[in-house]
């Protein structure tokens, strides 16, 4: 994607409407954005980042954490629940990293709600990326003790008001006059679009600066749930989810399926198959 000749193409494969052009050799935002993070969890280099999805410093209070979409009315949330653009942009790392956050010291349930209105969303995620997501998370919390009980889930639960036809601006943004209900209808209101994680970065080869964020993060968090329960992970786990080297430069790969190194961007075979950073192969 920063050198010419070299565009992945992910981010832009990953929109769901098409608002990325990658023509000049970086992503380059359309004003259509819609902010649902797809592209974010697609970039192999943790280049992109979206608002919306920051985690609290400290974990919310109740014996559930329940997850609503910005398209959700705020009347319909419960109070002390997290809102985030889209449920399409949340990965395996941020729930194992909420779920270790919220931990009072109970693990506590992360309840993900889907209000009626995933299937016909107009991002067009549906549930399928959520789901696996959800599965890894899952699989890894079994593994590291947690009581099926409280493992993060995917609750239909419909919502009484209408949702907003399409992502709102911000969290809050959901009372709308007349003017803009509809021009919401027509497309939605604008954005800011996705942020590219650019400025103040030290001018220096990619292979310097990418890492394996999001594997680091998923071992660091199972490792010390694990601990609460008393068990300590398998290094069999552990080498599953840590990031998978080139055998070109030997630098790790740290995002989204694909066979183009993000260091040197040599087409590689990797020794255990290219999987998906949150879909390991077995």
């Amino acid at each position: 994607m920063r050198y010419p000749g070299h565009e992945c193409g992910l981010c832009a494969s990953a929109c769901p409407i098409s608002a990325i052009d990658t023509g000049a050799g970086v992503p380059m935002p359309g004003g259509e954005c819609i902010g649902c993070g797809q592209c974010v969890l697609a970039c192999p280099s943790v280049a992109l980042q979206v608002d919306g999805f920051e985690l609290p410093a400290r974990g919310p209070g109740g014996t559930e954490v329940e997850i609503d979409c910005w398209r959700v009315p705020l009347a319909e949330s419960a109070r002390g629940a997290l809102r985030v653009p889209c449920l399409a942009g949340i990965d395996t790392v941020w729930l194992l990293t909420l779920f270790d956050l919220a931990a009072t010291p109970e693990e506590r349930l992360i309840r993900l709600l889907d209000r009626g209105g995933c299937a016909s969303c107009p991002v067009g995620a549906g549930t399928a990326k959520l789901n696996a997501a959800l599965a890894d998370a899952r699989a890894l919390l079994a593994e590291s003790g947690v009581s099926d009980s409280v493992l993060p889930r995917l609750t239909l639960r419909p919502a009484n008001l209408p949702l907003a036809p399409s992502i709102p601006t911000s969290a809050g943004a959901l009372s709308v006059d007349r003017r803009g209900f509809f021009r919401g209808l027509m497309g939605g209101m604008p954005r800011d679009g996705v942020g590219i994680a650019v400025a103040g970065a030290p001018e220096e080869p990619m292979r310097h600066t990418a890492q394996p964020i999001g594997r680091e993060r998923i071992a660091d968090a199972v490792s010390r749930i694990a601990a609460r329960h008393g068990r300590e992970m398998s290094s069999e786990v552990l080498d599953r989810w840590s990031a998978p080297m080139c055998a070109d430069c030997g630098e790790p790969f740290s995002g989204a399926a694909s066979d183009l190194c993000p260091a040197c961007f040599r087409k590689v075979k990797l020794q255990q198959g290219m999987a998906a950073l949150f879909r390991p192969s077995a």
